[in-house]
C-alpha cells in the first residue's frame, strides 16, 4: 500500500506524507511481533488443516478475487451457476485483469504481485503464511485496481461496457446469495436436529462460542448452560437426573 501510495505521489511533501504514514502503521504494527513469535512456535499443530505449498494456492486467489469461489468458516462458497457460467465470468475477470497488468498503474502492479508474491514463498516454509481465501484479501483493492484499469482500455468501447456491467452484475448476485442462501456453518441444522431429539424439560450444554447462533435459530425454547459452567463438582452434580443433550463444536 505505502509503494501504491509512495510512487504516483507528484510532489515531495505528498511522498514524505505517505512515508510518515506508512512508518505510522508499521510501528503500531511492530507492537504485535512479540505475540507473532509465540505464534510460529505453535503454529504447525493449530494450522494442520492448510494445504501445503503449491503454485495452485497462488492461482486459487483469482477464484476468491472475483468471488466465484472461496471457502468460509466450514463450507464452500460458489455462484450457483453451470461450470460455463463461471468460466465465462472467470475469463472476464482474467481478460480484465491482464489488461490491467499492462495499462494499469505500475504501482497498483507491484502492490498485487510483491504482497502475493512474499507470502506465499514464505508458505513453502510455514503453509499456514499464506491461505488462499483469507489473507490475499488484503491485495484486493489492488486487483480491484487493476481489473477497473484493465476495463477501461478494452477495445472496443461497448464490449469493455458490457464486460463491466457484467463483472459488476456477478458480484451484486454473489452478494445477495451469500447473505441470503449461504450458512457459513450448520448452527440452523444442528438447532433443528436438537429439536427432534429433546424430550420434556432437557438441558442443551453448548460451547459458549455457540451461544448467540443457537439462541437465534433457537428462540429461547430449550434451556442451556454454557459449557464453562461446568468448572466444579458441585455445578456438575447439579446435572444428576437431567436429560442432557451435549454440543461439541456445533454437533449434538
Amino acid at each position: 500500500q505505502a509503494l501504491y501510495g509512495y510512487g504516483p505521489a507528484p510532489s515531495k511533501s505528498e511522498r514524505k506524507a505517505v512515508l510518515w504514514t506508512f512508518l505510522s502503521a508499521a510501528g503500531a504494527f511492530a507492537l504485535w511481533l512479540p505475540v507473532l513469535v509465540v505464534q510460529m512456535q505453535m503454529i504447525r499443530e493449530a494450522a494442520f488443516w492448510v494445504t501445503a505449498f503449491s503454485l495452485a494456492n497462488l492461482a486459487k486467489v483469482f477464484l476468491a478475487y472475483s468471488g466465484l469461489v472461496f471457502t468460509m468458516a466450514s463450507s464452500v462458497f460458489y455462484l450457483p451457476a453451470r461450470t460455463w457460467v463461471l468460466a465465462s465470468l472467470g475469463l472476464f475477470f482474467a481478460a480484465a485483469l491482464g489488461m490491467g497488468l499492462r495499462r494499469g498503474p505500475r504501482s497498483a502492479v507491484v502492490w498485487l504481485s510483491v504482497g502475493l508474491a512474499i507470502p506465499w514463498l514464505l508458505s513453502y516454509w510455514q503453509p499456514s503464511l499464506f491461505v488462499w481465501y483469507r489473507y490475499p484479501v488484503l491485495m484486493l483493492p489492488a486487483f480491484t485496481l487493476l481489473a477497473a484499469a484493465g476495463l477501461l482500455v478494452i477495445k472496443p468501447r461497448a464490449l469493455g461496457v458490457l464486460m463491466a456491467l457484467v463483472c459488476l452484475g456477478s458480484q451484486v448476485w454473489g452478494d445477495w446469495v451469500y447473505f441470503n442462501r449461504f450458512q457459513k456453518a450448520n448452527p440452523k441444522a444442528v438447532v433443528a436436529y436438537v429439536h427432534r431429539l429433546r424430550r420434556p424439560d432437557p438441558l442443551v450444554v453448548r460451547p459458549f462460542y455457540f451461544a448467540e447462533l443457537f439462541t437465534f435459530y433457537d428462540q429461547d425454547t430449550t434451556a442451556v448452560l454454557d459449557e464453562h459452567l461446568l468448572d466444579s463438582p458441585d455445578k456438575r452434580a447439579a446435572l444428576r437426573d437431567r436429560r442432557l443433550i451435549l454440543l461439541s463444536f456445533d454437533v449434538p
